[in-house]
């Protein structure tokens, strides 16, 4: 087996690409687009988690495995500091599906051997690979046999193309219905916009506050405003370059994909996800609390639903990603899972 280790995303970005367009089962969050930048923002001078790596304490390594027609690309970062290795992303809901990136004719057995291959490299380190794919079967299972303990994570995914507005569930449907109701009886207009890959600044900014308002938890390091600050810079540099955007969303067949609730002409939710393939993947949603009487997150996830199921043949799955709020499955969803492996060392 050949293997070899990268400190940089771009040495490999033939490899990786080629990759990423052959497996149909990889997310965008796996794309080589999407983890360069992610590359960039970690290295960033003024980024201020960027200092673990100006001082030492991190470092990404891409290392890649080759034999016969097993092919396989692990992005690692590794925490010198707290003797730890993760799988390359952020600790926050904007990166679900990680794990390889590898090609489709790849074995259980070459994985497992990866993985072992890693674990020599750096024995005296902790792993944790989080956010492993379900359709990664064959990751997952690699990592079973290999790992000591492992954690189900739960997703909610709904199948959009089964999915109208009577089958949603009796309380969603109930705030829905009351939604529609107060704005009737306060005699306001009602409007819907869907349309990819049109992004403006102003509404990114609208997400960004009513999103951090509704979210920060000052006693959740991974809900600090500092930590959502960041997430949402990433997630701006991802959206808002023009020549990334072409490269992540549509050589990789892939789009943005934008939701907004107007009331009165004015941006009362908005709605920003990812598709690829036949699956839709929620990346952040929020709503502006001056109406909230009228319940405009839930009125754009239901008419995205509807508009899914009646406008959009080839999307066929909503993916609210992983969490456990509990509107995720009030909607007709149902649970599926991504993993977190832990390889401790002997």
């Amino acid at each position: 087996m050949l293997i070899k280790k990268f400190n940089d995303i771009r040495l490999i970005k033939s490899e990786w690409v080629e990759l990423y367009d052959k497996n149909p089962t990889l997310t965008p969050y796996q794309s080589y687009t999407w983890n360069l930048l992610l590359q960039n923002q970690f290295r960033h001078p003024i980024n201020w988690l960027s200092r673990v790596f100006i001082n030492g304490y991190a470092r990404i390594e891409y290392w890649t495995f080759s034999e016969n027609e097993n092919y396989a690309i692990a992005p690692l970062i590794i925490y010198t500091n707290k003797a730890k290795i993760h799988i390359f992303g952020q600790q926050e809901d904007l990166t679900d599906y990680l794990s390889f990136v590898f090609n489709d004719k790849i074995s259980e057995k070459f994985l497992i051997i990866c993985i072992q291959a890693l674990q020599k490299e750096y024995p005296q380190f902790n792993f944790v690979f989080d956010r492993v794919n379900e359709l990664n079967i064959k990751m997952r299972n690699a990592c079973m046999k290999v790992s000591v303990d492992f954690q189900e994570k739960n997703c909610v995914k709904i199948a959009v193309i089964d999915q109208l507005i009577s089958k949603v569930k009796l309380h969603p449907r109930r705030y829905w219905k009351k939604g529609l109701n107060r704005i009737d009886a306060d005699s306001l207009m009602l409007s819907f916009s869907f349309n990819q890959i049109i992004i403006e600044e102003k509404e990114l900014n609208f997400l960004l506050h009513h999103y951090i308002k509704r979210k920060t938890n000052k006693n959740n390091y991974s809900l600090s405003k500092q930590f959502l600050l960041y997430s949402f810079q990433f997630l701006h540099n991802c959206t808002g370059n023009k020549n990334d955007m072409v490269s992540l969303f549509c050589s990789n067949n892939a789009e943005i994909f934008v939701a907004k609730c107007l009331i009165n002409n004015l941006l009362a939710a908005y709605m920003l996800c990812i598709s690829r393939n036949e699956t839709l993947y929620l990346l952040r949603i929020s709503f502006d609390d001056s109406f909230f009487k009228y319940r405009p997150g839930i009125l754009l996830l239901v008419e995205t639903i509807n508009h899914l199921s009646k406008n959009i043949p080839t999307i066929n799955f909503f993916d609210l990603t992983r969490g456990d709020d509990s509107y995720k499955l009030e909607y007709g969803g149902y649970i599926h899972y991504n993993y977190c492996f832990a390889f401790n060392k002997p």
